[in-house]
């Protein structure tokens, strides 16, 4: 079962959570954007797509300001 902690907010202002499986080792920090993103799509986002803010602003991680790109 997938534990998820956070959000944690950076000097920057931007969000991440730490997402486990249960054991230390598989920890790993995903931000809070990209979350939200794949689990409103259903899936996990591929090392070719990014999370983009539609307004320029970081911290704002309403879905109806976040869009996936492909790099």
């Amino acid at each position: 079962m997938q534990k998820v902690f956070g959000p944690y907010t950076t000097d920057t202002g931007r969000k991440y959570l730490i997402i486990s499986n249960g054991t230390r080792s598989s920890r790993k920090n995903k931000s809070l954007a990209r979350y939200l993103i794949e689990q409103n799509l259903g899936r996990e986002l591929s090392r070719y797509e990014v999370v983009d803010h539609i307004d320029g602003d970081c911290t704002n991680d309403s879905l109806d300001n976040l869009r996936v790109m492909s790099l």
